[in-house]
């Protein structure tokens, strides 16, 4: 059954850009002299055959894309980029970035694609194939050798010293750095001439895919309009002045544009968990407008920290708990900075640091409260400051006040009573993470790791958990991973789970610096942890789509309109990692607005509906004849439900699954004005010509799982292939997964006994409504490294409702 999943709260978003660097001097930030590529890095560069990130890096530790690979590959070979080659592959489009480097190497003999006419742009690429692909461009003059495919040339390469022994992995992906040294090398060896590349041809389009920024919000914060009004006296105000609690110290009236003023204090009336301040206004409409902070009560007390972003007049007030009246009083915030008294003292330097710890970036300040601190931070144009006045130990970063940087280098300058200190840093995107700990406890879960090691994370289950776990990576493409259990998994809606109570174990290995992001679901779909881990020396500084503003200021007057806003932002995403857009198809539509429409009628939230349906059940009732992927979230905006998707390790692989070609959206409000929000993706109708594609496809797969333990391959049996063949007819024609037919009473075992004589016959049937995983879910109910076999037979159908029927017969 296909993956289903669900979200109730919003969480992040894809918009990814790639802006090429103007520089035409080599100078990577992250590529020192002491960098083993250093020399080939820069070599290639003052060649124009590669170029950094938009940050000033190079990431010599990414993994390299089919597509970004061979346009390195042409560019180095000095071919032509101006053909009229009518190769194709359906997943590459005419105009993406990549499509011209694609055709040539298609024309000239360099890559064929794979069997089902795709290229797979986004696709790592691992070291055999790369050493391949350039032994083929640089038209090496290898020896052929029995064994793996790949040996003649990795054979060359390594009597040629173009890699060195130890490094060589075949499977493993190739990373950029390694590329460059192997073109670098071939060059220095005189195995082939590079031609330096004429700046015109290695501009890359603004869309080219980037691992760098992949969660970059796709909404900005709404900034209030300000009515322009004289500032108020400046007076200060006792501490206890606010109704059922005591400041700490009383407080002024004045205040300084993009000062933090901590308002601290103790709860002396009622018991509160929370407690808000508030800061309201007049915008330029008079219409009234304000501003709110929330935190935490701990024992009583409280620490309200208040950013005074926008210069003009408010009313302040402090309410505990969340809503209630207040007692307010008149400030300004002044568009300056505070003066040094005259003849004070210069203060002292404060050490420029800043550190990631948990959900929190911060700077050690040991700051007094006799001196002014201004913190200011910039990158190119952009620039912001804060002003810090009472006394602080660390100063903790509001992540939204950085919505115009980039990740990249960011200057730090300290300003403390006119002394100053300076630093710079490497600043990633900070995103928010969710452990619920109510329905899952998790031990040796790091979000910081200096470098990439192995990720393992145990706990018990409190709820019924998806074996099935996900991980987005750098990359922006979403990995599946399977949790370990010394229980047994039981079936949940066609999905394999572990019941609440149970030990459970996630490992992953990355094999890169980056973010990647964790998410383990509940039946149901539901994330119970979805967290980022951090990998490598960036910090946490740039903002998700939780710390921006979520104020949607162009609401949706159509239904047909928010369609083809979250059409467009599907597309834009999918684009991006070099995948197939996908249209709207009017049966979808319908199936996903009905969904809509019943959760909020019926007032729930859930895949599987009142009357027990699921998406599968219900398509089918709409006879839409393919398996469908469904999202559903409820949530306050679109921006939100789509950020929520992107962000869901879960959710994101179903938006971005390769095979989709169309979908349907369904949006609804609820009685407490949320929106419900459907989507269902779904691809081509399977004909019976898909039949000899999926049925060697998964030959090639049983063979590769068992050549890679050593085993023979099996042989295709054309009399076995006959028979299970003849089964699955009868399964598909009759709607059956079982070794006896229940209309005829006939028995596929009773058919094998007629016609094999073999002393070892092993019998598989099986039946999935969709093409996902159908050699991974066949691997996991087959013994495919059984020794006493030697000969297959495998029958493929499919229905009319697009479900496949599986017989498998083993000699």
């Amino acid at each position: 059954m296909r993956k289903i999943s669900s979200i109730i709260l919003a969480i992040v978003c894809l918009l990814v850009t790639f802006i090429q660097p103007q520089t035409t001097y080599a100078f990577f930030a992250d590529i020192q002299t002491t960098n083993p590529y250093s020399d080939a890095i820069n070599y290639l560069e003052s060649y124009n055959i590669i170029k950094g990130y938009e940050d000033g890096t190079f990431k010599p530790d990414n993994p390299v894309s089919r597509a970004e690979f061979l346009k390195i590959i042409v560019l180095s070979s000095g071919y032509d980029l101006n053909s009229t080659s009518s190769i194709s592959f359906k997943d590459v489009p005419e105009n993406a970035w990549y499509t011209p480097y694609v055709k040539k190497a298609a024309s000239e003999g360099i890559i064929a694609g794979y069997k089902d006419g795709t290229f797979r742009p986004a696709q790592s690429i691992n070291q055999a194939e790369a050493l391949k692909i350039i032994g083929i461009a640089q038209k090496w003059k290898i020896i052929n050798v029995s064994g793996e495919w790949y040996l003649p040339y990795s054979n060359f390469a390594q009597q040629k010293y173009l890699i060195d022994d130890n490094v060589f992995n075949p499977n493993i992906p190739i990373t950029r750095g390694l590329t460059s040294e192997i073109i670098y090398r071939t060059s220095k060896q005189e195995i082939f001439k590079i031609v330096k590349v004429p700046n015109t041809v290695t501009s890359t389009p603004t869309n080219q895919s980037s691992a760098n920024d992949i969660f970059k919000p796709i909404i900005t914060p709404t900034l209030p309009q300000m009515q322009a009004q004289s500032p108020v006296a400046s007076v200060t105000i006792n501490k206890n002045f606010f109704d059922g609690m005591t400041l700490d110290s009383d407080f002024p009236t004045i205040f300084y544009k993009n000062e933090v003023y901590k308002f601290k204090g103790t709860i002396t009336s009622g018991t509160f968990s929370t407690i808000f301040a508030f800061l309201s206004y007049k915008d330029t409409y008079n219409n009234d407008k304000s501003i709110e902070f929330s935190v935490k009560v701990e024992n009583g007390n409280f620490e309200i920290p208040i950013v005074f972003r926008y210069p003009g007049n408010y009313l302040l007030g402090i309410i505990p708990g969340t809503q209630g009246s207040s007692k307010v009083v008149n400030i300004s915030v002044l568009d300056s900075t505070p003066a040094v008294n005259s003849g004070e003292q210069a203060g002292a330097a404060i050490t420029p640091r800043i550190y990631s710890s948990g959900n929190t970036t911060y700077i050690p300040l040991n700051k007094d409260e006799r001196s002014i601190t201004k913190i200011t931070f910039s990158q190119e144009i952009n620039s912001f400051y804060y002003i810090v006045r009472q006394k602080a130990d660390n100063f903790e970063i509001f992540f939204e006040d950085f919505y115009k940087f980039s990740p990249g280098t960011v200057r730090m300058v300290i300003d403390n009573n006119g002394t100053t200190s300076e630093t710079t840093f490497l600043a990633i995107r900070h995103l928010f993470s969710k452990n619920n700990q109510s329905k899952i406890s998790s031990s040796g879960l790091q979000t910081t790791l200096p470098f990439a090691r192995q990720i393992i994370i145990s706990g018990i289950t409190n709820t019924d958990i998806l074996e099935e776990a996900h991980i987005i990576k750098p990359n922006g493409m979403v990995e599946s991973l399977n949790i370990t259990s010394p229980s047994s998994p039981i079936l949940s809606n066609g999905e394999n789970a572990f019941k609440k109570g149970s030990q459970y174990v996630l490992s992953y290995t990355p094999t890169i610096s980056g973010t990647y992001v964790i998410g383990i679901s509940e039946v149901g779909g539901e994330t119970v942890i979805n967290t980022p881990i951090y990998i490598g020396a960036g910090i946490p500084f740039l903002p998700d789509f939780t710390d921006v503003e979520k104020i949607d200021s162009n609401p949706d007057k159509t239904l047909t309109d928010a369609q083809n806003k979250f059409l467009t932002w599907t597309n834009t995403a999918r684009q991006n990692l070099g995948l197939q857009v996908v249209s709207i198809n009017t049966k979808l539509n319908e199936l996903a607005q009905k969904h809509s429409d019943d959760m909020a009628i019926n007032k729930y939230f859930s895949h599987i509906n009142l009357q027990g349906q699921t998406p599968n059940d219900r398509r089918i009732a709409l006879n839409i004849s393919t398996e469908v992927g469904e999202n559903i979230a409820r949530v306050s905006s679109l921006a939100e439900g789509f950020e929520g998707f992107m962000r869901s390790p879960s959710h994101r692989k179903n938006v971005l699954y390769t095979d989709w070609t169309k979908v349907g959206f369904g949006f609804t409000k609820d009685s407490q004005g949320l929106m419900l929000i459907t989507e269902e993706f779904s691809r081509n109708p399977l004909t019976s010509q898909d039949v000899p594609r999926l049925t060697n496809e998964l030959l090639s797969y049983i063979n590769t799982k068992r050549q890679s333990m050593g085993l023979s391959d099996l042989i295709s049996d054309t009399n076995l292939s006959a028979i299970a063949g003849s089964w699955s007819d009868k399964m598909a024609q009759s709607n059956f997964t079982a070794f006896i037919s229940p209309n005829t009473g006939e028995s596929l075992q009773d058919t094998i006994k007629k016609f094999v004589s073999s002393q070892t016959i092993k019998l598989f049937i099986y039946s999935q409504n969709t093409t996902n995983y159908l050699n991974e879910n066949i691997n996991k109910q087959i013994n495919l490294l059984d020794q006493t076999v030697s000969k297959i037979g495998i029958g493929l159908r499919i229905t009319t409702l697009g479900e496949i029927k599986l017989t498998i017969i083993l000699t």
